[in-house]
């Protein structure tokens, strides 16, 4: 067109040069799932270790708990002067210019370090891999920050693994009720994230949720229809027993 003058965009390999989009693709793809093998080898250390030392889903949480609060450091290089998390990349290997985000899971098992954002999404990531409902959360405590909501023994727990490290307080954010945390609102509607987590475990045994004498719970009955026939009504005919 005239009196317009178009610029190529251009890509760049890790090592700088000029390469084509689907080369940068490739090479990108490529460090995006060694990061996530390095991540996954050490998560699969950790699950395998507590799945064989712990039989409850509170002794479980505890163990993953206490892994975070013994071998986590927060990163003060990712916060500005005045605490608030900001961009802040880790290298990776022998990468140049491919770095990992400190906003992502990946930092808390490679590097042992991190802000609230990395912990909290490290930590529902491998709560869910031992099958325990786990969501991160945000909200405010005199700075943006982020923390954990359990589901055990069917009630919501908070877990605030950043502020435990961060205070050397192990005890004060370990499966707390919201008003023991202190003065912070959060971003999100606990009832939502409550009913998503039991959908979470019901799913799997295909039940569904209902409210009973004011509670959230769910129906005794799985309702998965076989040839339009609910599996509670064939279990009482005696049909389809497994």
């Amino acid at each position: 067109m005239e009196g317009f003058n178009s610029v190529e965009r251009r890509y760049h390999n890790d090592a700088g040069e000029v390469v084509s989009k689907e080369e940068k693709e490739r090479e990108y793809k490529k460090f995006l799932q060694e990061v996530e093998n390095a991540y996954n080898q050490k998560a699969d250390i950790i699950i395998s270790e507590i799945n064989k030392k712990a039989k409850t889903d509170k002794e479980k949480l505890k163990m993953l708990y206490n892994y975070f609060y013994n071998t986590m450091e927060y990163d003060l290089h990712g916060t500005d002067k005045e605490g608030y998390a900001k961009q802040y990349l880790y290298p990776f290997k022998n990468y140049k210019t491919f770095k990992i985000d400190q906003k992502t899971k990946y930092p808390a098992l490679i590097y042992n370090k991190g802000v609230c954002a990395t912990f909290s999404k490290a930590f529902a990531d491998l709560a869910n891999k031992l099958e325990i409902p786990c969501r991160q959360v945000n909200g405010f405590t005199g700075l943006q920050h982020d923390w954990n909501i359990v589901l055990i023994n069917d009630e919501i727990k908070h877990i605030d693994v950043a502020f435990a490290i961060m205070f050397h307080n192990k005890e004060g954010f370990f499966l707390k009720d919201f008003e023991e945390l202190g003065n912070r609102t959060i971003n999100s509607s606990i009832e939502d994230l409550e009913l998503a987590m039991k959908r979470q475990i019901w799913s799997k045994k295909r039940f569904t949720p209902i409210r009973r004498n004011g509670k959230l719970t769910s129906n005794k009955f799985k309702t998965t229809n076989i040839n339009g026939i609910p599996i509670s009504k064939i279990e009482e005919n005696g049909r389809g027993r497994r």
